[in-house]
């Protein structure tokens, strides 16, 4: 869910006599919390930020990372700068509401990891 988005829960709100009327609506609104590790930048994908050092940047190396879909192993190619990303396709924030017979991996937006490289001394 995105902050600030409403859901109707039918028939829970308030009934203007008890015994004759029928329960309304009850309305919410969601405030979501952000995250310490992974921001949203739009409707559907997650960004992160990954600490290597400098070798590992010259070098390049297999990592295991946190995503919001559990650990995930990707390669950080040699030559990588602070700044650079890589896109994890299909691993970011689900569809709130999707449609009928769907594909649920392919509703998922992206995870883009960003990469700091981590000086010596």
């Amino acid at each position: 869910m995105k902050d600030k988005q409403k859901i109707k829960v039918p028939l829970m709100g308030h009934a203007a006599d008890v015994y004759t009327s029928q329960a309304g609506d009850l309305l919410l609104t969601v405030n979501v919390k952000g995250h310490d590790f992974y921001k949203r930048v739009n409707k559907l994908d997650i960004q992160s930020e990954v600490e290597i050092t400098l070798a590992e940047a010259l070098l390049g190396i297999d990592l295991t990372i946190s995503t919001v879909h559990g650990p995930l192993n990707i390669h950080v190619a040699p030559g990588t700068s602070t700044g650079d990303q890589i896109v994890l396709k299909h691993h970011g924030v689900p569809e709130f509401d999707p449609p009928e017979n769907y594909d649920p991996v392919q509703l998922r937006g992206d995870h883009i990891v960003t990469f700091k490289v981590k000086l010596p001394g």
